[in-house]
């Protein structure tokens, strides 16, 4: 079974192991800076990550910021061998969104990237191209639940 933590320090370098592995080819291709590990350092903020355990192995984790009135996305990752922990990544964030009273989830994402399709099944739309980057802002309002039945 996994489990969710709240990072540290000492999760920088598997943290940076699974995003080299899983974007640095996408940095490289579609950003006019590329990938590079001074760039992963100058956004590495532990207090923002989760991290997804199974068996004492990292395999997963997800940066997100409560910005004024929504939370922002920076990164959802999974090693290679993790299906179907996105959608419960996706779920998490969405509670951690209610639970801070945001009205939505916002994120950028490659077009290319799979994570995509991803978003779009639990509920993401489209809100934008970002044509130098291939990329495009995605966001899904956040539901809330109703105390009385309708």
């Amino acid at each position: 079974m996994y489990s969710f933590r709240k990072a540290s320090d000492s999760d920088k370098e598997v943290i940076y192991s699974i995003m080299d592995r899983n974007m640095a080819d996408y940095f490289n291709r579609f950003t006019p800076d590329g990938w590079s590990r001074e760039k992963f350092d100058a956004g590495f903020v532990p207090e923002r990550i989760t991290v997804c355990e199974m068996g004492g192995r990292v395999i997963g984790f997800y940066d997100v910021e409560a910005k004024k009135d929504f939370l922002y996305l920076h990164n959802l990752q999974l090693t290679r061998g993790s299906p179907h922990l996105g959608s419960v990544f996706l779920e998490r964030i969405e509670d951690e969104a209610r639970e801070k009273g945001l009205s939505d989830i916002r994120a950028k994402m490659f077009v290319k990237n799979p994570a995509v399709r991803l978003a779009l099944r639990q509920g993401f739309v489209v809100a934008g191209d970002i044509t130098l980057e291939s990329s495009c802002w995605m966001e899904k309002p956040v539901r809330y639940r109703s105390l009385v039945d309708d």
